[in-house]
């Protein structure tokens, strides 16, 4: 059933060719103690920019509380400061691109626990993030992956696939 699981995670790493300020989120059928016994809050936003209306997108994030938030398209570079992106209660985990687009990130709130999982030579033709969360004695990965329009689709489909078959035995969700 663990593939049903990965499934629902899905939703997170769809192509980036969704329409500006887009949203895609889901409500997680995985309870969080520590919450009071809410699901997980999870979605995934092409940004086109983290530079550009980010004080509307920090009202955004309060609007629909969400408790892990993917970006793609964040457009900031390595060395672009985090702390210019702050949002109250979340931290930021991300991954710039030299040059012009791409960049990911998750916004994750502060209550979650989690590790970065590195997997960087794995494949370096689109960018990801990854980190674990234990939530209940429950192993979850969540990745948020750009794939970008240049790359093969078909053999960014095959790279998830193995990835999936590499990490789906040491992952709960």
């Amino acid at each position: 059933e663990k593939c049903g699981e990965w499934e629902k995670l899905i939703c997170l790493m769809e192509d980036s060719d969704v329409e500006e300020s887009s949203v895609k989120h889901k409500s997680l059928n995985l309870v969080d103690n520590s919450k009071n016994n809410k699901n997980i809050v999870c979605g995934h936003l092409n940004f086109r920019s983290l530079k550009t209306g980010f004080d509307e997108f920090v009202n955004y994030v309060a609007d629909y509380d969400f408790d892990i938030l993917g970006l793609s398209e964040t457009w900031l570079s390595p060395g672009d400061n985090s702390l210019s992106f702050k949002i109250p209660g979340y931290n930021l985990v991300r991954r710039g691109r030299e040059g012009r687009g791409g960049g990911v990130g998750l916004y994750i709130k502060k209550y979650l626990n989690f590790t970065k999982v590195s997997f960087n030579d794995l494949c370096d033709e689109f960018e990801y993030v990854s980190n674990k969360f234990t939530i209940n004695k429950k192993n979850i990965l969540v990745k948020t992956i750009y794939r970008p329009p240049s790359y093969n689709t078909q053999a960014f489909l095959d790279f998830l696939e193995d990835l999936f078959n590499l990490f789906v035995p040491f992952f709960d969700y």
